[in-house]
């Protein structure tokens, strides 16, 4: 992954990056508090790391209530995040040398970061490794298996942000995942953004897994868990 990608121009001003202004989009921070909500049915207390913070929004909450760690690759991030966040512990450069140094997690977790890596499959192999055998790793991703990303074909917003080099489909993610060792459930916000605003903060904003099959938003969210030899 080549880091000059993620620096200042990928999160302001919007060419070939998603984001036109990072610190102020308003869906950046909606979309960090209803992952917040979901982990939070799993685990409400240890050890959380989130690979590729940004500005360290996500981590700002769940500091308050977890022993954070964090690992962005760009170094215009880091020091954003270094500017807001008290407790956390970061670290700047590639995950999957970075981790080896770090302990074992009771969440690890991505917003859309894997996508960005060139082999996305040795990150998620280094989380498995990391993770407690009762921890979970969450991962949310654009679902290239949409009903709106068929409709826009190459119009569809993850086609925007030119670092994704892994635009997998929901079940290309899923093999990868239980190749690793993870067993997975699939989650999908409220498809309405009236919604998403309204019961961010509520288990109301995460429709059952069962709902995923829909296709229905163009987010989904893995949630998976070691599959244990005893079990």
């Amino acid at each position: 992954m080549t880091t000059k990608r993620f620096e200042k121009a990928y999160f302001e001003g919007g060419k070939g990056t998603v984001y036109k202004d990072y610190a102020n989009d308003p869906w950046v921070r909606t979309n960090y508090e209803i992952i917040y909500t979901l982990i939070k049915r799993f685990n409400k207390h240890g050890t959380l790391l989130e690979i590729g913070f940004g500005y360290g929004f996500f981590l700002a909450m769940a500091e308050r209530e977890f022993s954070t760690y964090g690992i962005e690759i760009s170094r215009y991030g880091c020091r954003k995040a270094k500017k807001l966040l008290k407790k956390t512990r970061l670290y700047n450069g590639e995950a999957t040398r970075l981790m080896d140094t770090l302990p074992l997690f009771d969440v690890i977790l991505g917003h859309n970061v894997f996508p960005n890596m060139d082999h996305p499959e040795k990150c998620i192999r280094k989380c498995y490794a990391h993770l407690k055998d009762e921890g979970i790793f969450v991962m949310r991703v654009p679902n290239m298996s949409s009903i709106r990303s068929r409709l826009s074909k190459n119009r569809f917003y993850a086609f925007k942000d030119h670092t994704n080099t892994a635009l997998y489909t929901k079940a290309q993610w899923k093999k990868l995942l239980e190749d690793i060792g993870f067993t997975c459930s699939i989650y999908t916000y409220v498809p309405s953004s009236f919604l998403k605003r309204t019961l961010k903060r509520t288990p109301f904003v995460i429709m059952p897994s069962i709902f995923h099959h829909l296709n229905l938003t163009q987010t989904i969210v893995f949630v998976c868990k070691k599959r244990l030899k005893n079990t």
